[in-house]
């Protein structure tokens, strides 16, 4: 049960940290961005995460479980695509983090699947020895 708790834990971590390392650098891509832009009229568009989702007008906690989710969701593969990228280059770094994503769900399953396996050589050995 503690392994399974451990494994869970991980889950939360990381998706945490992708989700803080996403807004950061969707921050920054704004930062960037944005002073090019500023003569533009204000109905133009500009898409990107930070504008598209109007996360300046947002609380902290808010952007933090908005960028916890579409990290949990974009690294476990689901991606429901309330969030999503919006530029070309918050796509290329999307695309690394689903890979990330695929590889550390794979690594944390197989965890899961050891766990279970362990678990049911325990079960067996109990179940041997009431039969005796």
């Amino acid at each position: 049960m503690i392994k399974i708790i451990k494994v869970t834990l991980v889950i939360f971590n990381v998706a945490y940290f992708f989700g803080v390392i996403w807004f950061v650098f969707a921050d920054i891509t704004w930062d960037v961005i944005e002073p090019i832009y500023e003569d533009l009229t204000p109905d133009h568009n500009l898409d990107y995460f930070m504008n598209y989702y109007k996360l300046e007008e947002n609380s902290q906690m808010r952007n933090t479980v908005i960028s916890c989710y579409f990290a949990f969701t974009t690294l476990s593969t689901v991606g429901f695509g309330d969030f999503h990228p919006e530029s070309n280059i918050e796509k290329w770094v999307g695309t690394v983090v689903l890979l990330l994503g695929v590889a550390m769900f794979s690594f944390l399953l197989g965890q899961f699947i050891e766990i279970l396996e362990k678990y049911q050589a325990l079960n067996a050995e109990l179940e041997d020895a009431d039969n005796l």
